[in-house]
């Protein structure tokens, strides 16, 4: 998926940073299931729109070095991580 976010500070912390953002791509589903010779056989091949909606915040510790957040329909609707600002 591609992501494309718009940084917007809600705040005059120069160490908080806040955003927004929308993902497009494609997902590509192969599922086969055979439970038992009695019951339907289920495939759900095939590429499939992907898309998605968050929001989240970078907070950094030291000047390269921080942790985010974010929530919404996207990969997951939570992340937590680590991020490093590269200079």
């Amino acid at each position: 998926m591609g992501r494309g976010t718009y940084h917007y500070n809600f705040t005059t912390n120069p160490q908080l940073d806040t955003y927004g953002g929308i993902s497009l791509g494609v997902r590509a589903n192969f599922y086969k299931n055979e439970v038992s010779p009695d019951r339907d056989r289920y495939t759900g091949d095939g590429l499939h729109l992907a898309y998605g909606l968050f929001a989240g915040a970078r907070y950094y510790l030291t000047e390269r070095f921080g942790a985010f957040g974010e929530v919404g329909y996207d990969m997951s609707y939570l992340k937590l991580g680590l991020t490093y600002r590269f200079q």
